[in-house]
């Protein structure tokens, strides 16, 4: 009876999983677009501020506009993970963890680009 019940389990759980995986997968693709047209829209703004100032103001006014749209998109992505939990009835751990995830790679990557923006000769193309 009981591998009876977990055979009913498993194939509740699949086929509801199926029927809520397209609204996740379209929130995570608006996501993923809403994040890169706001990283382009900051990386623009940069660009004029750098051309209107120089040396080392352009080079923290360049971190600090990266850092701020790594941390928007981070903070947009946190949310969107709990309201798929809550939509979709997916494991709220592991929605977490996926931004958690977003977040500690965008500042890897961020402190990347910072080293290499400040110390050019240290860009060895290994990451």
């Amino acid at each position: 009876m009981k591998d009876t019940l977990g055979d009913l389990y498993d194939y509740g759980q699949s086929h509801r999983d199926a029927k809520y995986m397209y609204p996740m997968v379209i929130m995570k693709v608006i996501l993923i677009i809403f994040g890169s047209l706001f990283n382009f829209l900051v990386l623009i703004v940069i660009g004029r501020l750098k051309s209107v100032f120089s040396g080392g103001t352009a080079t923290y006014i360049f971190i600090a506009g990266l850092a701020t749209s790594d941390l928007a998109n981070c903070l947009i992505n946190l949310p969107m993970s709990i309201f798929l939990y809550f939509y979709t009835f997916h494991c709220a751990v592991e929605n977490v963890f996926q931004a958690y995830i977003c977040a500690t790679g965008n500042m890897c990557d961020l402190v990347k680009r910072a080293i290499i923006k400040l110390c050019p000769k240290c860009d060895s193309g290994v990451d």
